[in-house]
């Protein structure tokens, strides 16, 4: 069947975004159907569709994608026709130490995305959705929840009493958030702005720094701690901001490499690192079972993602030109 699809050409760049149309085979052996209603944005998918990393071939673009299958088929067991679905980052990646370097592999990326309507897959391109949630709030997981889960639950180990630093309001940042306070883990956040900082802290931040204020905020955060530093750091900034969460940590804590919104390359202080004997974990999303792991807490705990806008389809363009603003606080979405 025929159905529409957003197209980036190669090299990427917003005039070089448009609407063509698709076609999903029947699924094969070990395949299934998925009707998809909708997608969220990501820094990653942001680097494809704007040019920063274009595809080197027509692409269609969006790593994360959620919707209901339609057809399953021969041997599938794990989905039936109606169940709500949410694509995997690393499809081939199910389990166990990372195995895949880069975005070969990823949809949207290296292969084919989920910005259409319907799309025909392998089992492992998905797992379910959370119970109760919308097909926009369940498009919020693959990447920026998996990552944010990974880094604390899988890498780092969280557990109640523990202190995590978060940066930002990105998807990351919040889903960091919660998910800390979800196993009794207390939170400094940062922002530069006092709005978005009340926010975080009526969503449970135990304490907001505000970093344009406080350009030394890795010793408030020190502070905040009784010189104890934190456990660890969702560090989602990059080569400007490493430095203050290499300060704030506590000597042995864990910092996940995340983000590179400050840019790609830096200096690293190894005296720092050497003396407070710090993890520095690079962090790429995560695996399937991870996922399916996250979707199973999440419905344990009934929380709920934080959306902030959802467009249409058709207008990703713009969608990805407000997130480029960085007025958004959590998820920008797509419906179709």
């Amino acid at each position: 069947m025929s159905n529409k699809a957003i197209i980036v050409q190669t090299g990427g760049g917003y005039e070089k975004v448009t609407i063509g149309t698709n076609e999903a085979a029947a699924p094969k052996a070990g395949e299934i159907t998925v009707r998809l209603h909708a997608n969220s944005l990501n820094y990653h998918d942001f680097a494809v569709v704007s040019g920063m990393w274009g595809p080197v071939e027509p692409r269609i673009p969006m790593a994360d994608g959620a919707g209901e299958v339609i057809a399953i088929g021969s041997g599938v067991t794990e989905f039936k026709v109606g169940d709500r679905v949410v694509s995997t980052f690393f499809p081939t990646w199910v389990a166990g130490e990372p195995l895949v370097q880069g975005f070969a592999t990823t949809p949207g990326d290296g292969v084919d995305g989920y910005a259409r309507e319907v799309v025909t897959a392998s089992v492992q391109s998905f797992t379910r959705a959370p119970k109760g949630w919308s097909h926009i709030e369940a498009s919020t997981l693959t990447t920026a929840a998996l990552t944010a889960w990974r880094a604390l639950m899988s890498d780092a180990h969280l557990k109640a009493g523990d202190t995590v630093l978060i940066q930002g309001t990105g998807g990351v940042s919040i889903f960091a958030l919660q998910f800390a306070k979800m196993v009794g883990a207390a939170v400094i956040a940062t922002s530069s702005s006092d709005e978005k900082l009340a926010r975080l802290s009526a969503m449970g931040a135990d304490h907001v720094i505000n970093y344009k204020k406080h350009s030394n905020w890795g010793e408030m955060a020190l502070q905040l701690t009784g010189n104890r530093g934190v456990d660890h750091v969702v560090e989602v900034g990059g080569p400007a901001t490493l430095e203050q969460s290499m300060i704030a940590s506590r000597v042995g804590g864990h910092i996940s490499v995340i983000g590179i919104l400050t840019g790609l390359g830096g200096e690293l202080n190894i005296v720092t690192a050497l003396v407070k004997q710090l993890r520095l974990q690079g962090v790429l999303v995560g695996n399937r079972t991870q996922q399916q792991d996250m979707v199973r807490a999440i419905d344990a705990n009934g929380m709920r993602p934080v959306v902030d806008k959802v467009f249409p389809l058709d207008d990703i363009v713009a969608a990805f030109k407000y997130q480029e603003s960085n007025r958004h606080f959590g998820k920008i979405c797509l419906e179709m």
